[in-house]
């Protein structure tokens, strides 16, 4: 119990001196963190006080500029929280890897989408999910699932893709991620054609997903191969 209410009690700055400025983009490595959306406004107005010039120990005005700056995206991040009821990332995350040059990992081929023209992708040991060419003139597509347990949440997906030898000219390669049905929620990068290994990691405000795909596709004949992919999420990890 904390006793009687003070009637006199008044709003103080949170910080009785000036702290140090900090030198970091509130959008770089960041961290997820969940509460009761009725408290939303508290905490947006606690962070208010960080517009105060007085709460910076920095003589400098283009420092102070840019430290307000940050303060306006930081304000801005947390505003955009209205779903997830999670503890942080950094106390409670969890990070499910995939290797399938070993194992398919418990995805499997979803015809249904690419097309009944399209064969299904295949896995092979040491190889990954290989797209198969559908008449040896046209490209090749790579579509794979992975239903999660229960419903999780998930905030970042990393995939890696394997190219061969290009034997036709020109064409583009693709590299998507589909996150709860694939029609609602798709992310994609297109990359040079060119025989390599290509990564590319989508990172995106926590959702509460129970699928997720992913797509390796060439517009020209060109085999082309899945061989990991890492999902990451806060909360309890499913696969567990």
């Amino acid at each position: 119990m904390i006793g009687d209410i003070n009637a006199f009690r008044t709003p103080v700055p949170i910080y009785p001196v000036p702290i140090d400025v900090i030198d970091a983009d509130p959008q770089d490595d960041m961290v997820f963190c969940g509460f009761n959306r009725a408290w939303l406004p508290a905490v947006l107005g606690a962070l208010a006080s960080l517009k105060l010039q007085a709460t910076w120990d920095t003589d400098d005005p283009d420092v102070m500029a840019t430290t307000l700056q940050r303060v306006d995206t930081l304000i801005y991040q947390v505003s955009l929280a209205n779903t997830i009821l999670f503890v942080c990332e950094e106390f409670n995350g969890w990070t499910q890897q995939f290797n399938f040059l070993d194992d398919p990992g418990g995805f499997a081929p979803d015809s249904t989408i690419a097309g009944p023209q399209d064969p299904d992708p295949q896995w092979t040991a040491d190889l990954g999910w290989e797209g198969q060419v559908q008449d040896g003139t046209t490209g090749v597509f790579d579509f794979i699932y992975i239903d999660f347990p229960e419903t999780a949440t998930v905030y970042s997906v990393q995939m890696l893709i394997h190219l061969h030898d290009n034997p036709q000219a020109g064409g583009t390669a693709i590299q998507a991620v589909g996150i709860g049905a694939w029609a609602d929620v798709t992310r994609q990068e297109a990359f040079p054609s060119a025989a390599g290994i290509y990564s590319v990691q989508y990172d995106f405000s926590p959702e509460l997903v129970n699928r997720v795909y992913l797509v390796g596709s060439s517009t020209i004949v060109q085999n082309i191969e899945i061989l990991s992919c890492r999902i990451k999420g806060i909360g309890v990890n499913p696969f567990l």
